[in-house]
């Protein structure tokens, strides 16, 4: 029998494996690390920057506080300071990681009165302030000798503390003793409202005829709006409220200073008629003022 034609198939499967070479591997490995090294020491630089700030920060709030009490003559009550001692004020003494705060009366620092303040771990003076001590005295007598200038480091990153020689206030600067770029706070609006009394007003300081906010309640609300503002005080004028700018008020007689926060309940004071309300808001590197104007009607 004749056979047909055979077909003979010879079918041979080829597979093409691709991959990473070594090199790839390699190249692509150093670039990672070297884009995490560098994400760290920004991450390090500014960490390093902002325990410094913080801590300056600290500083300025608590001898800002001191400042204040001294000035208005606030006395604490404690052994030492009673009512017959006079009151010379606070005494302020630093050490190479710590400050501490004394009030002094009769000449002498009280020593159940005294609050030490122990600068963050890794953050030191770089050398103590010189004099290691100055005084800020009872009603708005001024200040003692004081450093020519207080310098916090983490050995990375350094700021200087500038101490006014006759009011006692304090300024900052970077490590290069330039003035740090962000400024001081700005008071970009304050107003104050009463829930369907009176809306939102913006009103400010300097304007000669602000609007004025009219409520039936010695109960409202403040409402801040600031740029970079860490802490703040407050103050109520009564008198000549639409005449007086928040920025003429003296710094002693804002309150304590406290931290910042865009709302803030308030009490008016008793009475009807206009009251200005002034809030002064502080960071590192200085502090501005501002106010709205209130006025309470009978009902």
């Amino acid at each position: 029998m004749k056979k047909g034609p055979v077909f003979k198939f010879d079918t041979i499967l080829h597979f093409s494996a691709e991959g990473f070479t070594i090199i790839e591997l390699l190249v692509t490995l150093t670039i990672m690390g070297v884009l995490l090294g560098t994400t760290l020491v920004q991450y390090n630089t500014y960490n390093d920057r902002q325990q410094v700030k913080q801590a300056a920060l600290t500083i300025m709030s608590d001898l800002h506080q001191v400042r204040s009490e001294a000035v208005s003559g606030k006395k604490p009550q404690v052994a030492g300071c009673s009512d017959v001692e006079p009151f010379n004020g606070y005494s302020v003494s630093f050490t190479y990681n710590s400050y501490t705060v004394s009030p002094r009366c009769n000449d002498v620092d009280v020593v159940e009165g005294q609050v030490t303040h122990v600068l963050p771990s890794g953050v030191t003076f770089s050398s103590v302030p010189s004099p290691a001590s100055f005084m800020y005295y009872s009603l708005t007598r001024g200040v003692s000798a004081v450093p020519d200038q207080i310098i916090l480091t983490n050995q990375n990153y350094s700021l200087t503390l500038f101490v006014d020689s006759t009011s006692g206030t304090i300024s900052m600067s970077d490590s290069t003793g330039s003035a740090d770029p962000s400024g001081a706070p700005v008071c970009t609006s304050f107003t104050s409202m009463k829930i369907n009394e009176c809306g939102p007003v913006s009103v400010w300081a300097t304007s000669p005829l602000p609007e004025v906010c009219k409520t039936v309640s010695r109960y409202v609300t403040l409402n801040f709006s600031s740029a970079d503002a860490t802490f703040m005080a407050l103050y109520e004028l009564t008198e000549d409220p639409t005449t007086t700018i928040c920025s003429a008020i003296p710094d002693a007689s804002f309150s304590s200073a406290i931290a910042y926060s865009s709302t803030y309940p308030w009490t008016l004071t008793a009475g009807d008629g206009q009251k200005k309300v002034c809030v002064q808001l502080f960071n590192a590197f200085g502090s501005s003022k501002c106010g709205a104007i209130i006025e309470k009607v009978s009902n």
